[in-house]
């Protein structure tokens, strides 16, 4: 068979290599991954020529993608071609045979095939004994290579996972234990073949309609930069922002095609993720939004490989069934939950756990789901520790919103926790996936972010609905014409927003589809409307075929309606009077009794009870057993939506002088306040009539006046999320009150808090046309000005380019950059997407008005309008310089380039220092090409206009010289300066002193290499020598204070002591630094700002690059060092470039006194020192508010996960009270994440005050008659 070696990469299939030629070649000798070797990566001496000291030469040659290149044999050949004088050098040492490993394939055709052109050219270049292994040589050798598949997982395959259970090390009790993996495998592929949401008429098969939704991209801003173990600060990203920002899926879908970049599929994220790691993953989805059916298709994949189903797999996507297999146990949370209250779930009855069976542990539970689910044959912890020992275990524990009540989510959380991390401790691999709804939504305990990943899932993609509804029309078996007309009609439907919303849910898309097959283009416009219409759907079909449908539709309906409020009032309890606990069902035997009951009440004759059962959990099938003898509602949203349906419809008139409890008004109170009974409000509210909506508006005035809610978003997200779903449609007058009631005051600074897409899991604020949109677009547009800080700039465009049209954004900022805050407004034109697409006379007509200076030419590079650029020799001119300055990056290039993007690719240094880590020996621009987003081709075509403007001609010679040196191979440049010198001295003989020249000199030291000295380049400014030999010198004196306090004092003018300061933070040891500091400070202070800004701004990123492991970086400077410099911003700032992440806090006491410190790039690099001291346990936290508060007024835009990777990692207490309040009440005086944390904090509280609504409901008599 073929294995998925790809899955290895390139150094562990190296390793792989070794160990497979260990068992053909004994006495090999391995050479270590990512080190120079000659072109060794492994040899042997033969034990009859060891006195000769002749050996066999091995080499490893590995491609990412080989089945997908488009010429992978021409690539390997030419690896081979460069290879050859390295294998030559070490024939004079003694190679007697040389053997290539690579896991391509190779053709068989005689002469012409790969396989005889490489033998041949190997054996006639080398002249010795030469064979290539092929992907077929690697494969069939690994047939038998039993325990590398284990010490290799990547390339395990499902059999042969079974066989290591079975066969290693499992003598005691081997064949109970396999057999129960077996059957209780085979019993979870049976029972989850379908999907959940059974459509009409539908084969409901998984794989038939399954899609993988993506998992959430964040749009339009850098990536933060990781300096600690949370997320920091890069300061470039102050001044460069080349991500673009899109208005549409479409766009969105073309940039990540352009840039090779798309969207991840959650299942494809899961099954990619390697075996030889423990992973644990959160995935977070609203409401039908497929999070449920992403784990049973993750689980159904490894199932059909353990099972061998060869014909269900071919209906897999490739990518996934040959990714790295596990084994997959899938768990209800609910059933966990009643597990940890000493309840057995398996039974319909729920009987209580005798002691001797039962531990409160997530193992002990595994052990019996797997006895119970293979049927009974004896398992315990003890069994599944040993089978853990030898497995790659995939362990999904689905529903955890489902677990309602917080206590009894406290208790399941916590034991996730403590037996995630056991297993882990004992397993061969563990990946733990655990799917729930945004913690948000419910406001209860989440799982731990510093042990869990968090991810959360997008819209589906316009791609991805018509997918869906291709397969959904093949599930339906219609007609190729029905099917056409299905689908025109539903992409015509798309096109008005309201109904494209409800599409990017799965679950309401195949509702829509059902729609739109059985009722054409008459659509429902509100989303409570959608399933008013699917529930009449359904009910329609199962009238005509059955009579107990029929004569009693209405009884049903309303049946319906009262268990699903009756079943989610108990999911919210912690146990429900001696019945199954918080788990949202109910045994048949009770199930029956309620309906009786029911039926009574009605004044119905109770002897219907049976034929009623029949049709609610045979006809209906809303409701269905998931464990024998009990039923529950098949999925949460049908629950939810009937359970508002039952509210709203019995909901008591209370006429004045005959006042009663319970009714609309009463019971919007009580809902809107629950955070559990989110989604049951909004189909609650969309229930309402024309004349029962200004009772609405009254109770939204109500909540949000209401001293609990006051200073929480939940109000205003609750009333924006009412006009999203087009509650209020049918009543156009009320929507400009409600946009009111969202808006006044700062009440989008506590929207943005929330909904901002730089905030992790959260989706942006998108109101229809009709319901407010364009109020909130031009609010949006009244709340930036000259003196908006730049962060809250950012969130609210955030907001506009979510709410408003490419085309009347362009027309309001057209419109905007000639009013009085122009300037700014032209600036925020590349992050609104008006830039790239304004014509150029309007943007001539602009900027000839205005004195175009490099804050200008950075907005209009970041833009890419290189067309206004390169129309004039001055622009040009100014375009180039802004360049070498490193003041704006040249960013994600497009397709075809001009001068001024060839020679910004050109100068920029994160191309090289890719070589730095890379292990490739193929040219550096075809390497670039293949992994970096920056990796264009800058060869001149041959139709390339040029131009006789000086700055033209250098900028063409640095191109020139730079295309020569991309030839070289990444293995010279990781090694050797000479490439390094070719660009770095292209750029000094065409523009002189030039601080891209200097940035990348400095990189250059980083190089690898025993013979690059630079011994006769020990004057740092001797221009007489190379630049690249200088910065390496002085690299190499590191630890000689001795030569740095020398260079310190020769440093004369301001280049030179720009390059000496750069040079020194980068690579000065912390002993030298310690004993020269104090030459150096004045030095530093005395340069001018717009120096100043050029060394930081190289020494984060340089020493980001070199030091990212974080061995060399990681000084520690004692209180004497910090002493002698506290009263230096700048150098403090220097220093906080190199510490370890655990010992910054003196450095960030002594930043404190700095209150008054205008400097953006220090409140930036210390902001996350700030957050720390902040949300930790300093007692000095109102100074790091304060400091927080004074770097978002200067412009420092906040990281985009703050308020969860700051706040959710610590105790849910450590942000006072007081000071959250304080925040709360000066909401514009500090940055988003701050808002968002202090009101979690208050949110928290709330949380504890809030009451159950079946309580209000009983307490208040809403059902009394």
């Amino acid at each position: 068979m073929d294995y998925p070696i790809e899955n290895l990469g390139p150094e562990k299939f190296q390793m792989f290599s070794q160990a497979l030629l260990l068992t053909e070649y004994p006495g090999l000798q391995c050479f270590p991954v990512g080190q120079p070797d000659g072109g060794r990566d492994a040899t042997q001496i033969p034990y009859d020529v060891i006195a000769s000291k002749r050996f066999i030469m091995f080499q490893v040659k590995f491609a990412r993608h080989p089945l997908k290149e488009s010429d992978p044999h021409k690539w390997l050949l030419e690896i081979i071609k460069d290879e050859i004088p390295k294998v030559k050098k070490q024939i004079v040492q003694g190679a007697r045979q040389f053997v290539l490993i690579t896991n391509i394939p190779g053709t068989a055709h005689p002469e012409v095939g790969s396989i005889d052109i490489a033998n041949k050219l190997l054996t006639e270049a080398l002249e010795l004994p030469s064979i290539a292994w092929w992907r077929d040589d690697v494969n069939r050798r690994l047939d038998n290579a039993w325990n590398l598949k284990w010490a290799y997982p990547e390339l395990m395959t499902g059999p042969d996972l079974i066989r290591a259970i079975v066969e290693n090390n499992l003598t005691e009790d081997q064949e109970r234990r396999s057999s129960v993996l077996r059957t209780f495998i085979a019993a979870q592929y049976r029972a989850e073949q379908n999907v959940k949401f059974k459509q009409v008429d539908l084969n409901n098969k998984l794989l038939d309609l399954f899609i993988d939704v993506p998992l959430r991209r964040i749009r339009g801003f850098n990536e933060p930069t990781v300096y600690s173990g949370n997320y920091s600060f890069h300061p470039e990203s102050l001044i460069t922002s080349s991500h673009e920002l899109f208005e549409t899926e479409e766009e969105l879908q073309h940039h990540y095609q352009r840039t090779g970049t798309p969207q991840t599929g959650a299942a494809s994220f899961v099954l990619g993720q390697s075996p030889i790691h423990n992973s644990f993953l959160v995935l977070e989805g609203a409401p039908g939004q497929g999070k449920s059916t992403i784990t049973q298709y993750i689980c159904q994949v490894h199932r059909m490989r353990l099972l061998n189903k060869t014909s269900e797999l071919r209906l897999v996507e490739p990518s996934h069934r040959e990714a790295p297999v596990r084994l997959p146990i899938k768990v209800d949370l609910r059933d966990f939950a009643m597990w940890l209250a000493r309840r057995n779930p398996f039974l319909a009855d729920s009987p209580e756990l005798p002691a001797k069976r039962w531990m409160p542990s997530l193992e002990a539970f595994l052990a019996a789901l797997l006895e119970f689910q293979s049927g009974g044959a004896f398992f315990n912890v003890t069994d599944l520790h040993a089978v853990a020992s030898l497995s790659s275990i995939l362990l999904v524990l689905d529903g955890l919103d489902e677990v309602a009540e917080i206590n009894v989510r406290s208790d399941v959380v916590k034991a996730i926790e403590e037996g995630a991390e056991r297993l882990a401790s004992i397993s061969a691999s563990l990946s733990v996936v655990v799917a729930s709804r945004p913690t948000a939504f419910e406001n209860s305990p989440g799982l731990s972010r510093e042990l869990f990943r968090h991810e959360s899932l997008d819209h589906i993609t316009p791609d991805l609905i018509e997918s869906y509804a291709k397969k959904w029309v093949r599930a339906r078996l219609l007609t190729e014409k029905e099917g056409s007309e299905v689908k025109k009609i539903l992409r015509h439907k798309l096109d008005q927003p309201h109904l494209r919303d409800l599409a990017r849910n799965p679950m309401q898309l195949a509702i829509l589809l059902s729609l739109v097959h059985t009722r054409g283009v008459s659509l429902p416009d509100k989303r409570t409307a959608l399933y008013d219409s699917y529930v009449e759907l359904f009910f329609n079909r199962e009238a005509e075929k059955a009579s107990i449908v029929r004569d009693n539709r209405d009884l049903l309906i309303d049946i319906h309606q009262y268990l699903a409020w009756l079943l989610h009032v108990e999911s919210e309890q912690a146990s429900g009077e001696g019945h199954r606990p918080s788990a949202g069902a109910i045994e048949e035997t009770r199930l029956k009794s309620v309906l009786r009951d029911y039926l009574i009440s009605q004044g119905t004759d109770p002897s219907l009870t049976e034929a009623i059962f029949t049709g609610v959990v045979e006809r209906v099938v809303a409701i269905v057993s998931r464990v024998q003898g009990t039923f529950e509602f098949e999925v949460q949203p049908l629950r939810e939506y009937f359970a508002a349906r039952f509210l709203h419809e019995t909901a008591p008139y209370s006429p004045s002088g005959f006042e009663r409890r319970g009714t609309l008004p009463d019971r919007f109170d009580a809902l809107s306040r629950n955070f559990y009974w989110l989604n049951v409000t909004r189909f609650y509210a969309g229930c309402y009539s024309k004349g029962e909506l200004a009772s609405l508006i009254d109770r939204l005035k109500e909540l949000i006046q209401d001293p609990d809610f006051a200073h929480l978003s939940h109000p205003r997200i609750l009333a924006a999320t009412l006009l999203s779903d087009w509650v209020f449609k049918q009543h156009p007058k009320s929507v400009p009150e409600v946009i009111r009631l969202v808006l006044d005051g700062i009440g989008l600074r506590f929207l943005l808090s929330t909904t901002s897409r730089r905030q992790e899991n959260s989706q942006p604020l998108v109101l229809p046309d009709e319901c407010g949109r364009k109020e909130l677009v031009n609010h949006c547009f009244s709340m930036i000005s000259n003196s908006t800080p730049h962060d809250f700039a950012l969130d609210v465009i955030d907001l506009l380019r979510a709410n408003g049209t490419r085309e009347e954004i362009a027309l309001k900022w057209k419109e905007m950059i000639s009013s009085e805050d122009g300037l700014t407004w032209f600036r925020y034109g590349s992050h609104l997407g008006c830039m790239h697409l304004c014509d150029l006379e309007t943007l001539s007509h602009f900027l000839d008005r205005t004195q175009l200076t490099s804050e200008l030419m950075e907005c209009l590079i970041r833009a890419r309008r290189f067309d206004y650029i390169e129309q004039s020799e001055q622009t040009f001119d100014l375009a180039i310089h802004a360049l070498l300055d490193r003041a704006v990056d040249i960013g994600t290039p497009g397709k075809k380039l001009g001068m001024c993007e060839k020679f910004g690719l050109a100068i920029d240094a994160s191309r090289y220092a890719y070589t730095l880590t890379s292990p490739s020996h193929a040219p550096l621009g075809s390497s670039l090409k293949r992994q970096l987003a920056k990796g264009a081709n800058i060869n001149f075509e041959k139709n390339f206009l040029t131009k006789q403007w000086p700055a033209w001609t250098k900028a063409k010679f640095v191109v020139e010289n730079t295309i020569e040196a991309l030839k070289v191979p990444v293995s010279v440049w990781r090694t050797n300066l000479a490439p390094w010198d070719t660009v770095v001295s292209s750029i000094q003989a065409s523009f002189g002193f030039s601080w891209s020249a200097i940035h990348l000199a400095v990189l250059s030291g980083a190089i690898k290499s025993s013979s690059e000295k630079g011994t006769d380049c020990s004057d740092l400014f001797d221009e007489e020598k190379s630049l690249c030999h200088r910065t390496r010198y002085a690299r190499l004196r590191k630890g000689v204070p001795g030569w740095w306090a020398r260079t310190c004092i020769q440093a004369k003018t301001v280049e030179q002591k720009m390059l000496f300061i750069t040079t020194y933070f980068v690579w000065a040891s912390h002993g030298s630094i310690s004993q020269t500091i104090g030459d150096v400070l004045p030095i530093v202070d005395s340069l001018p700002d717009e120096s100043w800004a050029k060394v930081f701004d190289s020494v984060v990123a340089i020493t980001r690059i070199v030091y990212s492991g974080y061995k060399e970086r990681g000084v520690y400077f004692h209180e004497e060092d910090i002493a002698a410099v506290q009263h230096s911003p700048r150098v403090l700032g220097l220093f906080q470039t190199r510490v370890r992440s655990y010992v910054n806090y003196g450095l960030y006491v002594a930043w404190r006194s700095h209150l008054d410190c205008n400097d953006l790039r220090l409140h930036a690099i210390f902001q996350n020192d700030a957050a720390e001291s902040l949300f930790g346990m300093d007692n000095d936290r109102r100074e790091s508010l304060r400091l927080i508060s004074r770097g978002f007024q200067l412009g420092v835009p906040s990281q985009r996960f703050a308020s969860q990777t700051y706040f959710r990692q610590r105790k849910r207490d450590g942000f006072p009270l007081e000071l959250a309040e304080e925040v709360l009440n000066h909401a514009e005086k500090y940055p988003t994440f701050i808002v968002a944390a202090a009101e979690m904090r208050f949110r928290e509280e709330t949380s504890k005050k809030v009451r159950r609504v079946g309580e209000v409901a009983q307490h208040e008599g809403w059902f009394e008659e």
